[in-house]
């Protein structure tokens, strides 16, 4: 009968020690079915925790590039180095003196616009004025403005094709009419320019504005070089004009200069020229060769 070999034990102590015991539980063994079974099992766990898991042959790209260790001292990654100006032998902090006010713009020598505009001047205009500016002498101006109830106040060139300006009346009638009247041949011919009321934020005023224009003829240079104008305001079947005095208002043609010739240096060997911006240098032009540039 077979017999549990578990079971006796659990139920009856060992009587026995040594070589006889381990016989008789190696025949128990052989002869019990169940023993063997548990022994298979307890064999397999044994060997089971022995065996490392088994790892996947194969692995996604993405996580082998991310699980390489990365290199501070890598070849590719640029080291930084920090310096400091004293330990190059310079200063800390700069410091620069404002003479000019903080509120104010700065104010440039005529050295420093030289250098920048490398003595570029702008061409004055072909007119200008024989007389000065009415509205200059304010208090000669409010007197011609009381007496004559018109003044001319001021007048600017602004190119050589027109003549522009202002003109102040005195606010005596509601209606106003004003006008230039010039001439460009020594009065053999006149042409009236009418002027257009400027207007002002102010309901009441002692004197109104008036603003004027006077395009320029090619051919008025060429006659007598002279422009002359006054200034007229019609008010109720009245007029008041303002001639300066009786001697008009002029504007004479400024004689044009012709343009001097522009000098080209010549040097004989590159060199040893002396030459102020080498970027406007040319072979071709600068250099004194009885041969081809090339």
């Amino acid at each position: 009968m077979p017999m549990d070999l578990e079971l006796v034990l659990s139920a009856n102590p060992p009587l026995f020690v040594g070589s006889e015991c381990r016989l008789s539980v190696c025949a128990l063994q052989q002869g019990n079915p169940l023993f063997q079974t548990c022994s298979v099992k307890r064999n397999y766990r044994r060997a089971s925790t022995n065996v490392p898991p088994i790892k996947p042959c194969m692995s996604p790209r993405d996580e082998q590039v991310q699980s390489e260790p990365t290199s501070p001292t890598s070849s590719n990654r640029i080291k930084r180095r920090v310096s400091f100006a004293d330990d190059r032998g310079y200063s800390l902090t700069q410091v620069r003196v404002m003479k000019e006010p903080s509120d104010s713009p700065p104010r440039w020598t005529d050295e420093f616009v030289a250098r920048i505009t490398r003595d570029m001047r702008l061409d004055a205009p072909l007119w200008e004025t024989t007389f000065t500016q009415p509205a200059s002498d304010y208090l000669e101006f409010r007197q011609t403005l009381d007496a004559n109830l018109v003044s001319l106040e001021n007048v600017i060139v602004k190119s050589d094709e027109l003549i522009t300006g202002t003109i102040k009346v005195k606010n005596v009638t509601f209606e106003k009419q004003v006008l230039v009247r010039a001439t460009f041949d020594g009065w053999k011919t006149m042409q009236d320019y009418a002027a257009e009321y400027v207007p002002n934020g102010h309901l009441s005023n002692m004197y109104d504005t008036f603003c004027f224009s006077i395009p320029i003829p090619s051919s008025a240079s060429g006659n007598l070089g002279v422009i002359e104008f006054c200034v007229c305001f019609k008010h109720d079947q009245q007029e008041h004009w303002d001639n300066n005095n009786g001697k008009n208002y002029k504007l004479v043609a400024r004689a044009k200069k012709a343009p001097s010739p522009t000098v080209v240096r010549r040097f004989t060997d590159a060199l040893k020229a002396d030459v102020d911006s080498w970027t406007e240098f040319a072979s071709w032009k600068n250099l004194a060769s009885e041969g081809p540039y090339w």
